[in-house]
């Protein structure tokens, strides 16, 4: 998705390059199911970013000017740490989470 992104800011066209949300939701399907199961099995939070990203079945490729996924599938640090992103809280500032308690830990 950048090289997408970056083709089209080169060429002065839209950005507007990423999927429709129906799209990426069946794409993913398989792997969230995976991810429910297992976050249902070891108590796992599971910190979804997509309702910040994608909004009235349109998802975002760039926000701020910059693109807001580093390859097709991993949103980048710059946008996991916007306030406005606010999907990874614990990557963030995890200083007040010990041990097992990280929602992240499986």
């Amino acid at each position: 998705m950048p090289e997408a992104v970056a083709k089209a800011m080169i060429a002065g066209r839209s950005t507007d390059v990423a999927a429709p949300l129906d799209y990426v939701e069946k794409r993913q399907a398989l792997s969230r199911a995976i991810l429910a199961r297992l976050a249902a099995k070891y108590g796992a939070a599971i910190i979804d970013p997509l309702p910040t990203i994608c909004s009235h079945g349109h998802c975002n490729a760039v926000r701020n000017g910059l693109p807001i996924y580093k390859d097709a599938d991993h949103i980048t640090a710059t946008h996991g740490k916007e306030p406005e992103l606010s999907v990874y809280p614990f990557a963030i500032d995890d200083s007040s989470v010990a041990g097992d308690a990280h929602p992240l830990n499986i």
